[in-house]
């Protein structure tokens, strides 16, 4: 019976008949490797945007955000470590 319940609850999400809950969305999204956004998103050329992105997001050659993300991070970790050596933490 239950299996006729969960078949129910997919052909009502499918129909657009009810919405998924997001932490159910979340979990689809983590198992198929798609960004939670790419389900939410209406424009078919945009999610693939997004999914093109979050599968190239540790790309350098492809993220424009990277190398200066990887700076800032960088710059942190640095000013960390002068803050232990002058407070005498590490």
């Amino acid at each position: 019976m239950e299996a006729v319940s969960d078949k129910s609850q997919i052909s009502n999400y499918e129909s657009g008949r009810h919405s998924p809950p997001f932490e159910f969305v979340v979990q689809i999204a983590k198992a198929l490797n798609y960004p939670e956004a790419y389900f939410y998103t209406v424009d078919d050329d945009f999610a693939e945007q997004i999914l093109l992105i979050h599968r190239n997001k540790n790309n350098p050659d492809f993220n424009p955000y990277f190398k200066p993300l990887k700076e800032a991070l960088d710059a942190v970790n640095a000013l960390k470590k002068m803050l232990d050596k002058a407070t005498g933490t590490k």
